[in-house]
Formats: C-alpha cells, structure tokens, sequence
C-alpha cells in the first residue's frame, strides 16, 4: 500500500495535489495479492488526481486504512468533484466513464480485483467535498500479505 502511495506522491505534488495518509497503527494482516492491491489504489489516486484538474481551491487527497468489524478498511478521499449520485451505481460496470478520454475499464478492473480478495468497493461523498472510495477486505487469522 505504502509503495502505491510512494509511486503516485511525486506526480500528485507536481499537480498542486497534497496528500494526506492515516494508517492505523494495529491493522491485521490479510491474504492478498499485493501487486493487485496496490494497483488498485494507483488507479483510485490517478483518478481523484484528474478528477481535480478542473477544480479551482484546495486540491486534496486522504488515504486512511484501518480496521473494523473483522475486516480492513482502505479510504480514498479527494477534494474534486465528487461522483453524483445518479451515476454510483454504474460507475463500476465495464466501459462506464465520465471521462472524455477514459476507457471505463479501471474501476470495473478494480471492483473486479477487490471481489477477487473477498472484499466489496463502494463510492460515496467524501467529507472533503468529493468523492470517498471505500474498500472493505475480510482480516485474516495468522500471517499474511499487508
């Protein structure tokens, strides 16, 4: 997760985008595919940072982790524009975008890669005025992959 964040930090600081990280310090591991995971939250990173790039103010994104209720709990707020919400059910199916240029593949691939982990991803509005991606993934017992 850390190493996600460390790949997008230079080009969101580069956009006038601050980044904000809250990791909780007692989080239990899970089984997961690491590379996948952090696929994942570039892709997330990547798209509140274009979904920015009109926004005037405050550019802001916050990556908290932490856990509850059995399960670890990864948020991706941003300060943009937020996803309205006629349009939240339908953001992750497959060719769905808002973008001019996008493909609607990334968050299809995302729900895709976060229901592979027994997890769900949801999107709602984010205290700092856009959109907040929410990623639930099932803690495991024992030893895993953080």
């Amino acid at each position: 997760m850390q190493e996600a964040i460390l790949l997008s930090s230079a080009t969101l600081r580069k956009s006038g985008i601050g980044l904000e990280t809250d990791f909780a310090a007692a989080i239990p591991p899970v089984f997961a595919d690491l590379r996948l995971i952090e696929q994942v939250i570039i892709n997330l990173l990547s798209n509140a940072a274009e979904a920015m790039e009109e926004t005037a103010g405050d550019k802001r994104i916050q990556v908290s982790v932490s856990a509850q209720g059995g399960s670890v709990i990864v948020k991706v707020s941003d300060s943009g524009p937020g996803v309205p919400a006629e349009e939240r059910r339908r953001i992750f199916e497959p060719f769905y975008t808002r973008k001019p240029s996008g493909s609607g593949v990334g968050l299809s691939l995302c729900r895709k890669i976060i229901a592979a982990h027994a997890g769900t991803i949801e999107v709602s509005d984010s205290n700092l005025g856009g959109a907040e991606f929410t990623i639930r993934i099932p803690a495991e017992m024992g030893s895993g992959i953080r």
